[in-house]
């Protein structure tokens, strides 16, 4: 489907490349849903594959196919509601940005430090350094946390690999690709564990130091995970200094349900982002419709896409499902400066703030979190972030593109291929789903490679000059 300010002859283009790449769901891509619009409305919208991947090909027929409507694990997408909640109550005063988040949270004025001895042996220090609101939102903050799996997401067998194929602690977990975790494990410090499993088997032998064992019960975003998990994790290294991906959306929603007085964040984004914006299919709550998630390698085999049970905790840095229409909803609302049909969620000057480099800004600080960020980029991405930067809410592209994305767009992704671009230079926003693992998967890579400059050419915004 596109809109008539779409290039109908584009658009065609569009849907013969998602039917090209999952032609064979087992050995090509499952499913995957890419839409794109302009502030005034959607411009394209294409999805090709299954909902559900039955085990062999001949049920096929029968199996529910993919929509823009179709159900996801949102996986890192909630962190972006998670930050407009939070630049929200900035807005009415209720935060600041420089404000010492331990005032809502109080948890944090007792996180620890992780610190090496003399006999390179892991202990915890004492931090003093103020963990402001703004570090939170720009991951600056650099927390560590333990392994996350999402219940019903990952197969037991991936998290018994260790002790069913002996695999070695610097062995990655299989939702995350390896190459990935090569390149950068050797260049900075990491958050989540599936980014540095060696250092995690060693704090977990250390005397003095919990990071909780590897498995089902305590996996970061499990529905039974309790408050603990996150707060009994100590900081990797003196906040303000570095940027590490970790669990730093997820105190930042301990700190918008405290300063809200909301029950919890559910609550708070359906009254002030999701109802608002007509949006009814974002939540926390599972929903057995939604889409299963894919994992390789080829043939890829599947699980169930939703946990069973209401949460105990609704975390800002993960958890949420909906559908990809919902999701362009919001993109759509920060085009248009923070309105959309009429609702505001977000002041222009706010959502201006989003789209520029947000990070440390003495000099040596600024440089370290710059190169942080840099080395966090996947080689094989085809269009890996240069000189990139962190606004609000994602990564800033850092250099215009030739096919036309432009060097302040807003991105974000993670986890299941789930990737979004704001680029308001261009007015245009555009997603590419998959609920496929592992991370970085060359098939998803592959299709996305031809997507986004067709989306650009599509939309009129295509452009000769910058990055190839």
């Amino acid at each position: 489907m596109s809109s008539s300010t779409f290039n109908p002859a584009v658009a065609s283009k569009l849907d013969a490349v998602l039917k090209k790449h999952t032609q064979d769901p087992y050995t090509q891509l499952p499913r995957i849903v890419v839409m794109a619009a302009s502030s005034e409305g959607v411009l394209y919208s294409g999805g090709e594959g299954y909902e559900q991947l039955p085990p062999r090909a001949e049920q096929l027929p029968a199996a529910p196919r993919i929509s823009d409507k179709s159900i996801f694990a949102l996986f890192s997408c909630t962190k972006l509601l998670t930050t407009i909640a939070a630049l929200q109550l900035v807005e009415k005063g209720t935060l600041s940005l420089q404000d010492d988040a331990a005032e809502w949270a109080p948890e944090l004025a007792e996180v620890k430090l992780l610190g090496f001895g003399d006999d390179v042996e892991p202990k915890l220090l004492e931090n003093k350094t103020i963990i402001t609101i703004e570090m939170l939102l720009t991951h600056t903050a650099v927390f560590i946390t333990s392994t996350f799996s999402v219940s019903g997401l990952l197969p037991l067998a991936f998290l018994l690999a260790r002790v069913t194929l002996s695999l070695t602690p610097r062995a990655p977990l299989p939702f995350i690709n390896a190459a990935f975790v090569s390149s950068v494990e050797e260049k900075h410090g990491f958050s989540y564990e599936f980014l540095a499993p060696e250092l995690f088997e060693r704090l977990r032998t250390s005397p003095g130091i919990s990071v909780g064992p590897l498995g089902v019960t305590a996996g970061r975003y499990e529905a039974n995970t309790p408050k603990k998990s996150l707060t009994k994790m100590p900081l990797i290294s003196e906040p303000g200094q570095h940027w590490d991906y970790g669990t730093s959306h997820d105190w930042l929603g301990l700190v918008i349900e405290a300063a809200s007085g909301l029950n919890n964040l559910e609550e708070y984004f359906k009254q002030n982002i999701l109802l608002p914006l007509g949006i009814v299919d974002i939540s926390y709550l599972p929903n057995p419709k939604t889409v299963d998630t894919a994992h390789g390698p080829i043939p890829y085999t599947t699980t169930p896409g939703y946990s069973s049970g209401d949460p105990l905790h609704h975390w800002g840095g993960a958890g949420l499902f909906g559908s990809a229409s919902s999701y362009l909803t919001i993109l759509r609302a920060l085009l248009g400066d923070g309105s959309l049909d009429g609702a505001r969620i977000l002041a222009k000057i706010t959502v201006d703030l989003m789209f520029i480099n947000n990070l440390a800004q003495d000099s040596p600080a600024r440089e370290q979190q710059l190169q942080d960020i840099a080395e966090l980029t996947l080689p094989s991405d085809p269009f890996a972030l240069k000189r990139t930067a962190y606004g609000y809410g994602g990564w800033l592209s850092g250099e215009g593109y030739a096919h036309g994305r432009s060097e302040t767009a807003l991105t974000w992704s993670r986890m299941a291929n789930t990737y979004w671009i704001v680029d308001k230079e261009n007015d245009l926003a555009f997603m590419v789903f998959t609920n496929l693992l592992p991370f970085g998967d060359k098939a998803v890579f592959d299709c996305w490679k031809e997507v986004e400059p067709l989306l650009y050419e599509g939309a009129g915004k295509g452009r000769v000059g910058g990055k190839a």
